[in-house]
């Protein structure tokens, strides 16, 4: 009878065979991306992907279906199954970026609607000019029918640049709208900004808020629903940024009253935020804000107690410097079953379309990172501009929408979205081993049946990326990877398919980059690695 130990070295070594085999059989195609689907606008379309929105099942075919932003001041409608276009909207002259969200059903014939928004449209009827005045539109789920529209009065107000669907906050039953128009002349000066919160059946004005901080404030410059209840009235609350002075605020749903003020830390900047709904279990729902630190602008997500406004946990990466993480928040839902939402951070290149993009999702409860999303293959990049969940394929588990607008199949940027599986086994985690520039990009998903990536930067050598089991144990480095390597790829990026095999399940294995002859900050300066991310599949 064979030892224990002696078991485990053989299912070891069928498992190294098993992934090495897997990885050759993928060699030729190493590149290929590992999400699932992938959408792309209609001919001529621009940008798409900026900005995406679940809605909901328009067609009645078990998936959710999606309205995605472009450029051009269109929308398209796409089934979540099959990424047909369902309808197209173009919005009035003038429009240029277009953003969208999912409001609910608010003309109760049990579909669910949506929201349009175009912060450059043109208003011929506007004051003194035209232009950039803004407009927002409510459509029928089930037949595109605009149910009602607003647009903004004046020449640069912006009206519609942000939106979003705020839930029943009148208390009448149906979903309501928050419209943002961030260069209103109110409050104290020329571009003071105005939130407004309209009833999502008739548009009614339900209540308005200036920007009153300075002259500039621009009120409204985004907003985002908390994903719950702040102040205890039974309705759900709202977040508003500004861009002058930089702060998020916590306002009532029900009449606009300021709850909390949430503000960056010197030489920080904020660039996005979203409602996480209640993650310290404490009945308050919490916030994600997303920023970025000067003068290299490599960033923070970190989450707030809608409370107290005390910081509940932070996560930081960088692939560099302007690759901006925090770009992009978003809350994903519970993906793992414990009540609490997980949350998505994008590193999306926000100053130079040349930088990849990233999308990195991290468990709500304890901040841990659960997967990856690699956009580094991609012509253009920004991707991560635009991340949404929803259940697209109809399985009942959720899936991950990711935007990249600028993404260029030829000389245009046409854009696209990608779909993915979110993970529902396996686990991620990142050891900090690295010594010199080298870094380490993972993605895809730890889990049979499903691929995972793994991608070396920062080289001046030759890349490795390595896969093995032992550690090597460098008294320098925290290399981690051992000489008994079950995979060695001379290449900056691989990826490695998981075979459905039951057997693999729990099984651990770590990935870890290296740069020969690269110039880092080992002794031997023939030598320097990456961080090790040690790798359960599930």
């Amino acid at each position: 009878m064979r030892s224990p130990s002696s078991r485990a070295g053989a299912r070891r070594d069928a498992v190294q065979a098993i992934l090495r085999l897997a990885l050759l059989s993928l060699l030729p195609a190493a590149l290929v991306p590992a999400q699932s689907v992938v959408w792309t606008p209609s001919p001529g379309g621009i940008r798409f992907g900026q900005d995406i929105a679940r809605i909901g099942d328009l067609d009645a075919d078990g998936g959710d279906d999606f309205a995605v932003g472009r450029n051009d001041g269109v929308v398209e409608v796409l089934s979540g199954r099959t990424g047909a276009v369902i309808r197209i909207h173009t919005c009035p002259a003038g429009s240029r970026a277009t953003k969208v969200t999912g409001l609910g059903d608010v003309d109760g014939d049990g579909r669910p609607d949506y929201a349009i928004g175009a912060g450059a449209a043109t208003n011929p009827n506007a004051t003194s000019n035209p232009a950039d005045a803004g407009w927002v539109g409510v459509f029928s789920g089930a037949t595109g029918t605009e149910l009602w529209r607003t647009m903004g009065g004046r020449w640069r107000t912006y009206l519609g640049g942000a939106i979003v669907a705020i839930g029943d906050v009148d208390g009448n039953g149906r979903p309501d709208l928050l419209v943002a128009s961030s260069n209103y002349p109110g409050g104290v000066g020329t571009y003071g900004g105005r939130v407004i919160a309209h009833d999502g059946l008739t548009g009614a004005v339900l209540w308005s808020v200036f920007g009153a901080s300075s002259p500039a404030e621009q009120l409204g410059v985004d907003v985002a629903a908390c994903g719950g209840d702040v102040n205890g009235d039974g309705r759900p609350d709202v977040l508003v940024r500004s861009k002058n002075p930089v702060r998020v605020q916590i306002l009532s749903g029900v009449d606009g009253a300021a709850l909390r003020v949430l503000t960056p830390l010197v030489g920080q900047d904020w660039l996005d935020q979203d409602g996480l709904g209640d993650v310290d279990r404490d009945g308050v729902a919490d916030v994600v804000i997303g920023m970025f630190d000067r003068p290299n602008d490599n960033g923070t997500a970190r989450v707030y107690s809608g409370a107290t406004g005390a910081e509940i946990h932070a996560v930081s990466w960088s692939a560099g410097a302007w690759t901006s993480f925090g770009g992009t928040v978003r809350h994903l839902g519970d993906l793992s079953g414990d009540g609490i939402s997980e949350f998505a951070v994008g590193t999306k290149g926000y100053y130079s379309y040349t930088i990849p993009g990233w999308v990195r999702v991290y468990d709500g409860a304890t901040a841990a990172l659960r997967t990856c999303m690699d956009g580094s293959f991609l012509t253009g990049k920004v991707f991560g501009a635009a991340i949404e969940a929803g259940d697209a394929d109809g399985d009942g588990r959720p899936d991950i929408l990711v935007g990249a607008p600028a993404y260029r199949p030829g000389t245009d940027e046409a854009g696209r979205v990608e779909v993915y599986g979110v993970l529902t086994g396996g686990s991620l985690t990142a050891q900090p081993h690295a010594c010199g520039p080298t870094r380490i990009a993972v993605g895809g998903q730890p889990r049979i049946g499903d691929r995972i990536s793994f991608r070396v930067f920062d080289t001046v050598g030759v890349p490795v990326v390595g896969i093995g089991f032992t550690p090597l144990g460098l008294p320098y480095c925290g290399c981690t990877i051992g000489h008994e390597w079950g995979i060695q790829v001379f290449s900056d990026s691989v990826w490695l398919p998981i075979p459905n095999d039951v057997n693999l399940v729990g099984v651990r294995f770590a990935a870890q980059g290296l740069d020969v002859f690269g110039v880092g900050g080992c002794p031997a300066p023939q030598l320097t690695v990456t961080d090790t991310i040690l790798v359960t599949i599930g």
